[in-house]
């Protein structure tokens, strides 16, 4: 007999709702905001491909630029979604970021990595990872984008997020302090908005970790308390805005 296509193997709303068959169901899908390539414009916008193999992307913010050999500071954006949802390229982060870098003139890097449960939990950790090895390729000008080859100060480089995409950037910075960074880059801060570090008996991190055991007090990139990696993360200086509860 076929299986019912509708038969529910995890319900998850108001994130996702997993059915038997392998498919989902995003509750809150994503859209797509246009990009701008005016060089008029206030802040111009393109998707890159760091990853051909993952097809991990990166979209760039740039401010007008009225120097042509102006190096201005570089921020890497994570967006949040509980590790399931959103994407760099929906108007609300698009448009967020756009405000800013307009506002503080400069070079936002928002990255696009992999969603859960179609993807390993592990996956959107690694992506977003793959996308800063990408991006500080360019610290040497040689890189495969002239946006950040020409513009971008990675003297000045901050890294962080909300929600969950706050708990990827945590862990970034962490990965960070155990690699041999090219001495043009320094990482001058972390920002974390509402971060994700998870609560005991969460059943949102065991819907996206089904064959893992423990829960999410176990996990050190979830439990910063039992991670021993903190003490050589990449960067002295943290910047916390949080509330009780957000994913």
């Amino acid at each position: 007999m076929a299986s019912n296509t509708n038969e529910v193997a995890v319900d998850m709303t108001p994130f996702f709702v997993l059915y038997k068959n392998g498919t989902i169901n995003r509750l809150r899908p994503a859209d797509n905001a246009p990009l701008s390539d005016d060089p008029q414009a206030p802040v111009r916008s393109k998707d890159v491909v760091v990853h051909p193999e993952t097809g991990v992307s990166v979209r760039i913010f740039l401010p007008k630029i009225t120097d042509p050999k102006q190096k201005i500071p570089v921020v890497i954006y994570i967006h949040g979604g509980a590790f399931c949802m959103g994407s760099a390229r929906s108007s609300t982060f698009h448009n967020f970021i756009s405000s800013v870098v307009e506002k503080a003139n400069f070079i936002a890097v928002s990255v696009d990595y992999r969603l859960a449960p179609e993807n390993p939990f592990d996956t959107t950790y690694d992506d977003s990872w793959a996308a800063f090895q990408w991006i500080i390729s360019h610290a040497n000008g040689k890189g495969p984008d002239s946006w950040l080859n020409d513009h971008a100060d990675f003297a000045k480089l901050f890294i962080g997020g909300e929600s969950a995409g706050a708990n990827i950037a945590n862990d970034v910075v962490v990965r960070a302090g155990f690699t041999d960074l090219d001495s043009k880059i320094k990482i001058l801060g972390l920002y974390l908005v509402h971060p994700y570090f998870g609560i005991e008996n969460d059943q949102l991190y065991k819907a996206l970790n089904p064959t893992r055991n423990g829960g999410c007090f176990e996990d050190p990139r979830v439990n910063p308390l039992i991670d021993p990696r903190l003490k050589s993360m990449a960067c002295k200086k943290a910047l916390f805005s949080w509330r009780r509860r957000i994913l």
